[in-house]
C-alpha cells in the first residue's frame, strides 16, 4: 500500500501487540475516513442532481467523483462538469465549463472554475444551492468569453 503511513514502532518501545493495536486502531480510522468521504460525495450529487435533474448528462453512481450537467441560461447552453475530489469536503469540488458552440486548438472552449462560494461545514443542500446562484452570473460571463474566445474570468475577479 503506497502512499500509508502505518504508525512507527521504535522496538522495545512497546510490546508487539500494543503495536498491531495501534496499527487496527489506525486502519479503522482510516476506513471510517473514506465511507464519510463517500457519503458526504454521494449526498453532493443527490443535492445536484434534486436542483438539476432535468439537465443532467451524467454523473459517476460509483465513486461519485463527477456529475455533468446540460446548463441552459439566456438561450446559451453548455456542459457544466462538477469534479469531486477524493477528500471532499475539505477539498473544493471544481467546476469546468464547456461551451458547446465554440472551439479553440480544435478543443470545445472550456473555463476551470474553483471560485465560487464554498465551505465543507455547508450541507449539500446549501452547497447546491449557492452554486446555482453562481452559476446564474457565471454562465452569461463564460457565455461572453467563449463568443470572443478571450479568458474566461470569473464573477467576482
Amino acid at each position: 500500500m503506497s502512499g500509508v503511513k502505518y504508525p512507527s514502532w521504535i522496538d522495545g518501545d512497546e510490546c508487539l501487540v500494543s503495536y498491531i493495536l495501534a496499527v487496527h486502531g489506525y486502519f479503522n480510522e482510516k476506513i471510517d475516513e473514506i465511507i464519510k468521504s463517500y457519503e458526504r460525495r454521494r449526498n453532493y450529487v443527490a443535492a445536484f442532481l434534486s436542483a438539476y435533474g432535468t439537465c443532467v448528462l451524467e454523473y459517476d453512481a460509483e465513486a461519485f467523483s463527477t456529475i455533468s450537467f446540460l446548463m441552459q441560461l439566456e438561450n446559451f447552453f453548455c456542459i457544466l462538469t462538477i469534479e469531486i475530489v477524493g477528500n471532499f469536503p475539505e477539498e473544493q469540488p471544481v467546476f469546468v465549463m464547456k461551451s458547446i458552440y465554440h472551439c479553440f486548438a480544435d478543443e470545445p472552449y472550456h473555463a476551470i472554475d474553483d471560485t465560487y462560494p464554498y465551505s465543507p461545514r455547508w450541507s449539500p443542500d446549501e452547497m447546491a444551492n449557492r452554486a446555482r446562484s453562481y452559476l446564474a452570473t457565471a454562465i452569461p460571463k463564460f457565455k461572453m468569453a467563449s463568443m470572443k474566445n478571450k479568458p474566461y474570468q470569473p464573477p467576482g475577479l
